[in-house]
C-alpha cells in the first residue's frame, strides 16, 4: 500500500517495495534492534536528500514530486529542461548538500554528547557511531548516529560518482553540453566508470552500491545503444521514407506504402523505426486483402510492441476470431473505444468458446462493477 503525503507543500509518495529492501538492507548480525533503527534512519536519510532536489528545483520555478521506491529516492521536477545548464547543476548537486548537512549536524551532535576520554572521533568509535555493523552491546542512539552519518555522508558521497542517472552522472550531463549530445557524452561515461566503481564496491563490501552502479551501467549503456541506433536510422534517411510511406497510405497507394515500409524493415536498426514501419505495412495489407502479411510484420516485432487493435484486426479478417478477441478486449481496456464494436463483432463470430466466455464473463464484471469496459487478461 502506498503511503502518501505532503512535507513542505511537496507531494511525497513511498511504495512498499521501499520499505522491504530497506529491510533486507539492515538485517545482521544485529538483529532486530539494529533493524528497528536502521529502516526510520534510511527513511530519514533518504527523504532528507531528495528534499534537498526538491526544495532547489522549487526555489527555480519547478513543481517538484518525490516518490521513494526500491533503488532509493527520485525526485522528478516536470520543468527540469527548462532550467539551464547551472540551475539544473545546482540541483543535482542539492541532494548530496541537504545529506552532507544533515551527516555533519548528526556527527557533531553525537561528538557533543559522547562522555570519555579521547578525542571525538575515538569516542564516537567506542560508541558505535562510526561504523554500519556496531557490536551487540550499541545503544539505539549510537546505532541510529552510525547510520546516519554513514547514509548521509558515505552514500551522498558516493552518489555524486559520474554515472547516470545518479547526481554525479547528472552533472556531468550538463557540463558536457546538456540535452543530447550531453547525455551521450555522459552515458558513454557512465558506462566506462561505471562497472569500474561496481568492482571497487563489491571489493570493499558494499553489496548494495555495486549492484546499484553494475545496474545502473548495464541500463545506460542499453539507452546508449538504443539511441547510437536511432541516430544511425536518422542519418541514413529513414525517418523521412517512413513519412513517405505514410502519406503514400494516406493517399491510397497500398502497395507503395507497404513496399517502402517494408523495405525500411529490412535496413531500420532501432525499435521506433521498425515499429512504425510494421505498423505501416500491416495497415496497408489489411486494406489490400492481405491480413495475412499485415499480421506477419506485426508478430516480427518484440513482445508489447504491436497495436492490439490492429492485432485484431488482421486476425478477424483471416477468420481467427477467437484469438482477435483477446487482443480487441486488451485495446478496449487501454482506452480504445473504437475496439469495442470490433470486440462484438469477434465475439459473436467466435460463438461459444472458452476464451470467449472468459472474456464475456469480465465484460459482465466490469459493467456490474459501474466501469463499462471490459477487463484485460
Amino acid at each position: 500500500m502506498e503511503i502518501r503525503f505532503r512535507i513542505a507543500g511537496i507531494p511525497v509518495k513511498i511504495l512498499p517495495a521501499f520499505w522491504l529492501v530497506s529491510l533486507l538492507l539492515g538485517w545482521g548480525p544485529g538483529g532486530f534492534k539494529s533493524v528497528v533503527v536502521w529502516i526510520p534512519c534510511v527513511f530519514v536519510g533518504v527523504l532528507c536528500h531528495e528534499l534537498g532536489h526538491a526544495l532547489v528545483a522549487r526555489r527555480f520555478g519547478g513543481k517538484p514530486e518525490i516518490t521513494l521506491y526500491a533503488m532509493g529516492g527520485l525526485t522528478h521536477t516536470h520543468e527540469r529542461a527548462a532550467l539551464g545548464r547551472w540551475r539544473s547543476i545546482a540541483v543535482s548537486l542539492a541532494g548530496a548538500g541537504a545529506g552532507f548537512l544533515l551527516g555533519a549536524l548528526t556527527l557533531a551532535v553525537a561528538a557533543a554528547v559522547s562522555g570519555g576520554d579521547g578525542t571525538a572521533i575515538e569516542r564516537l568509535q567506542r560508541a558505535g557511531a562510526l561504523t554500519l555493523s556496531p557490536g551487540a552491546q550499541a545503544s539505539p542512539l549510537a546505532l541510529a548516529a552510525g547510520y546516519l552519518i554513514w547514509i548521509n555522508l558515505g552514500w551522498g558521497a558516493v552518489n555524486l560518482i559520474p554515472v547516470l542517472p545518479f547526481d554525479g552522472g547528472n552533472v556531468v550531463r550538463e557540463l558536457l553540453g546538456g540535452g543530447e549530445q550531453g547525455w551521450l557524452r555522459a552515458a558513454w561515461v557512465s558506462v566506462i566508470a561505471g562497472p569500474i566503481v561496481a568492482v571497487a564496491a563489491f571489493v570493499s563490501g558494499w553489496t548494495w552500491a555495486g549492484l546499484l552502479f553494475g545496474l545502473a551501467a548495464m541500463q545506460t549503456g542499453r539507452e546508449l545503444m538504443a539511441q547510437w541506433r536511432r541516430l544511425a536510422d536518422k542519418r541514413d534517411g529513414l525517418y523521412e521514407r517512413m513519412d513517405g510511406a505514410a502519406k503514400a497510405l494516406h493517399a491510397g497507394e497500398l502497395e507503395r506504402a507497404a513496399a517502402e515500409a517494408e523495405a525500411i524493415l529490412r535496413v531500420a536498426r532501432g525499435a521506433g523505426v521498425k515499429q512504425g514501419a510494421a505498423h505501416i505495412v500491416a495497415f496497408a495489407r489489411v486494406q489490400a486483402g492481405r491480413p495475412d502479411l499485415g499480421l506477419a510484420a506485426l508478430e516480427a516485432l518484440p513482445a508489447g510492441e504491436a497495436d492490439d487493435m490492429l492485432l485484431g484486426v488482421c486476425l478477424l479478417e483471416m477468420g481467427r476470431a477467437d484469438e482477435a478477441a483477446g487482443h480487441f478486449e486488451v485495446a478496449v481496456v487501454h482506452g480504445e473505444e473504437r475496439s469495442r464494436e470490433l470486440l462484438e463483432e469477434a465475439l459473436e463470430q467466435a460463438g461459444d468458446s472458452d476464451r470467449t466466455r472468459e472474456i464475456r464473463a469480465r465484460m459482465r464484471a466490469r459493467e456490474e462493477a459501474g466501469e463499462g469496459t471490459p477487463r484485460g487478461e
